[in-house]
């Protein structure tokens, strides 16, 4: 005869299951269909023709996540679509790593517990079904940091070769995510700490070098081919690298922004704000609480047991290794980039408060313990109602940039309108009205001057970049509408007013 413990931890198991298929159900049946972004386009327009040098899409090519999105738009006719619903099949995937990761300290039931509580952070949602690379990255993640548990619990040369594999992955999907490669080295420490008299050390790693190599020519020697050799390939590459740490990349040797300025953005508005609590009070106030008691938790512990502190401390210096790479090297206008880190730090909040050697507390222990979970469960619920409505949003809340689209589409006489990246979304939606990206204020100046018969249109960012060479042009401009959407789904991109100039 079954227990009623046990009936009741079954349901409970079978309740979690029915919730991450309804976050998978819910994630496809909101999947979106508006390209928000320049990237957004040259991932879309790569799926018909892979090309690189026109942007389709843009260095290194993300060839796993291309791959991907080209298998699912052979069924799915919208590439802005067929992309979000890869995402959303490789991310519930990424499910299963989470899993057995728990399983290493928890029961089956908590393991599942700690996988709802990591997918349930709103701002992953948004990631999830966005029709970019970062979803698949992540997922990719989950897989090598699995990996990498793996090996560390067995020195065996076949457990070092898959998170070679899986790094590999790592990096045709999403470049940026190399700082996790240090969790490599690590394992190189680990095996040379840990050597036995007549290991052959340096064989091992000779051997595991070649193996990554072998990984990464896989997808680098597919871009060399399409590109018509490695020359074309590295001219690429150093286009891409000069123009990532300028202007448009927005990093830290390019940004008018102070270091100060930039940690604080990157810490508490990004990683914190958005990342976390997806820019909900409520998230907010449930998260900083669960940080608070795991910060008392661990300063107040006399004795710390059943901790896997070696793979523990790995997963914190990789968060702060990539942390300090989002710091100088990325964009922080984009909470995006922060987004590999959620997950993680989740993972080891959850890890903290529900440790298993807690279990064996009676009493009172155990009483506070259940609190514990049950706030866990909590904050779960709350970032899961969040991030659900979130994802509803996304899918039917237009862009600014399509609202603008809209409204000149309606205008009949003769007009052309200057831009910046909105011209990137106008050319996706073939628009019947003539746009121009530009940068220079002579140039415009000379441009105008031939278009007598027409109203002369510029947004809000070609205005303040003009500014930037010559000054206040306000009264030079007139003001005719302002578009809107979330600066959440459009960090860059939610705000575009729309001016006509008036000095010729």
């Amino acid at each position: 005869m079954i227990k009623k413990g046990k009936i009741f931890f079954y349901c409970l198991g079978c309740l979690l299951v029915i919730i991450m298929a309804f976050i998978f159900y819910w994630r496809l049946t909101n999947s979106p269909s508006f390209a928000r972004s320049w990237d957004e386009v040259d991932f879309a327009l790569a799926l018909d023709h892979f090309d690189m040098l026109a942007m389709q899409p843009h260095f290194p090519g993300y060839p796993y996540f291309i791959l991907g999105g080209m298998l699912f738009h052979s069924l799915i006719p919208d590439p802005i679509k067929s992309l979000a619903v890869f995402n959303i099949v490789i991310t519930m995937l990424s499910c299963i790593p989470v899993y057995l990761l728990g399983r290493r300290k928890f029961s089956p039931l908590m393991s599942g517990v700690l996988t709802l509580f990591v997918n349930s952070a709103s701002y992953l949602w948004i990631i999830s079904v966005s029709p970019m690379s970062e979803a698949l990255a992540i997922s990719i993640l989950w897989w090598f940091l699995w990996s990498i548990r793996r090996a560390l619990e067995n020195r065996a040369l076949l457990f070092r070769i898959p998170p070679l594999f899986f790094y590999s992955l790592l990096l045709g999907s999403r470049l940026s995510f190399f700082p996790f490669g240090l969790a490599m080295i690590f394992l190189w420490f680990q095996d040379f700490r840990h050597r036995r008299k007549g290991d052959n050390f340096f064989g091992r790693i000779v051997i595991q070098i070649c193996a990554a190599v072998v990984f990464q020519l896989i997808w680098v020697a597919a871009l060399a081919a399409g590109e018509g050799g490695i020359k074309g390939l590295i001219s690429l590459s150093v286009g891409f690298i000069e123009g990532h740490f300028n202007q448009w990349g927005g990093a830290i040797t390019s940004a008018s922004y102070t270091f100060w300025h930039r940690l604080t953005v990157l810490l508490f508005y990004n990683f914190f704000w958005t990342g976390l609590a997806g820019r909900s009070v409520l998230a907010a106030l449930a998260l900083g609480v669960l940080v608070g008691i795991a910060f008392y938790k661990m300063f107040n512990r006399k004795k710390i047991t059943n901790v896997s502190f070696p793979y523990n401390l790995l997963l914190i210096v990789l968060l702060i290794f990539y942390f300090i790479w989002a710091l100088v090297g990325q964009n922080i206008d984009k909470p995006r980039h922060i987004s590999p880190m959620i997950g993680i730090f989740c993972f080891l909040l959850f890890d903290v408060l529900v440790q298993k050697d807690n279990f064996n507390c009676r009493n009172r222990c155990l009483h506070r313990q259940n609190l514990i979970i049950m706030m866990v469960l909590l904050a779960t619920g709350v970032q899961l109602h969040h991030g659900a409505v979130l994802v509803k949003r996304h899918a039917i809340e237009e862009p600014a940039a399509y609202k603008l689209s809209r409204e000149l589409e309606k205008i009949n006489s003769p007009f052309i309108i200057y831009t910046w990246e909105e011209t990137r979304i106008m050319d996706y939606l073939k628009v019947n009205y003539t746009h121009k990206r530009i940068f220079t204020y002579d140039l415009f100046l000379q441009e105008i001057k031939i278009r007598k018969n027409q109203r002369i249109l510029l947004t809000n960012f070609v205005l303040a970049g003009f500014e930037k060479q010559a000054g206040s042009l306000q009264e030079k401009v007139t003001q005719i509408a302002v578009f809107q959407s979330d600066s959440i789904f459009d960090p860059v991109y939610h705000k575009i007013i729309l001016y006509e100039w008036n000095e010729r």
